[in-house]
């Protein structure tokens, strides 16, 4: 099975912005939650088709600075997608 993550986000440690990028553009509603390690929701939002990092501008940029330091799940899940990926916020 290929089990290559369909997404990437860096940089990883990250300060106040952390990019997302798609191996494969997502199709539909999609919502960017993350969740620190006591799986309390910290920010959610919706994709829409400009933000799904799928615009020749690059990645999808996500202001965290708000977050504090520590370790963090970035989930995303859509009609016919989830992926998941963790990452540090380190000041």
């Amino acid at each position: 099975g290929n089990i290559r993550n369909p997404m990437r986000l860096f940089p990883n440690p990250v300060q106040r912005e952390l990019n997302v990028v798609f191996e494969n553009p997502l199709h539909g509603k999609a919502n960017i939650s993350i969740m620190d390690m006591a799986g309390i929701v910290r920010m959610s939002q919706d994709l829409n088709e400009e933000s799904k990092g799928n615009s020749p501008s690059g990645p999808f940029k996500l202001d965290i600075s708000n977050l504090s330091s520590g370790n963090y799940l970035l989930v995303v899940y859509g009609e016919s997608f989830f992926a998941s990926s963790k990452f540090t916020i380190l000041r």
